[in-house]
């Protein structure tokens, strides 16, 4: 059954954990604000997916009051200085941080201000262009996480 991703709802998965929307919210003119946000939660445990947001959908989020708290973060943008705010990463208030980033890339991602902020703020920072794919293991109480290299 195909079912559309709309903010405010869930998604139930096996053993209790499920997935939230909570974007996109409003109409914005380009794609990237338009991505979807979720949370996947797991007992104790929460992942965000933030897809390509940037700053603008980040501010709604926060002023929309949205729960965007979480153990994993999955950076958006892929650590473009046009996401990842401090008061986006102070919300989140994860441990790891998940930067999805290709080897070489055009764009110069991530963003050195980007890392310095995740940083600054005690986050982990797992990337795929060091690490390859990233993998996390949940029992709804601790998360662990394994790295391709």
């Amino acid at each position: 059954e195909l079912s559309i991703a709309e903010a405010n709802s869930r998604l139930p998965l096996a053993n209790g954990a499920y997935i939230e929307f909570l974007a996109p919210d409003y109409y914005y003119s380009d794609t990237n604000n338009s991505s979807i946000v979720c949370k996947l939660i797991h007992g104790e445990n929460e992942f965000l997916f933030t897809g390509d947001i940037e700053k603008k959908a980040e501010k709604n989020l926060l002023a929309d009051g949205e729960d965007v708290s979480a153990d994993v973060l999955k950076v958006p943008h892929h650590g473009s200085d046009t996401s990842s705010t401090e008061q986006f990463l102070e919300a989140v208030n994860g441990q790891a941080a998940i930067i999805s980033v290709g080897s070489p890339n055009s764009y110069g991602h991530p963003k050195q201000a980007v890392l310095d902020r995740l940083t600054a703020l005690g986050y982990v920072i797992l990337r795929t262009d060091e690490l390859g794919n990233i993998g996390f293991l949940s029992d709804g109480v601790g998360v662990k996480y394994k790295t391709e290299k």
